[in-house]
């Protein structure tokens, strides 16, 4: 069995982490739809497009900033990134 440096490892771990805050961040829609179709006089039916805006939102964001995130550190923009979607979520936890 091979060793894996200490390095690879934390990427691993970066991603790990990342690809968490994405699971949590948008799995918080889904579960408060029945209260989002009640106050915003939704249908039941038409709650899977709130599911899909969002996931179109991350898909046009992440093509948009793909331009300008190449001339910048890449652990520096991960790391804001986090903090950035990890205060979003926050706060989208206390509205």
């Amino acid at each position: 069995m091979q060793k894996i440096p200490s390095l690879e490892k934390h990427v691993v771990w970066l991603a790990a982490a990342i690809q968490l805050v994405n699971m949590i961040d948008f799995m918080m829609v889904m579960p408060l739809a029945p209260d989002i179709a009640r106050v915003m006089t939704i249908a039941n039916s038409d709650i899977g497009y709130i599911g899909g805006s969002y996931t179109l939102a991350i898909a046009i964001s992440s093509l948009i900033s793909a331009r300008f995130l190449d001339r910048f550190d890449r652990k520096r923009v991960a790391v804001w990134a986090m903090i950035g979607l990890a205060l979003a979520t926050f706060g989208a936890t206390l509205a």
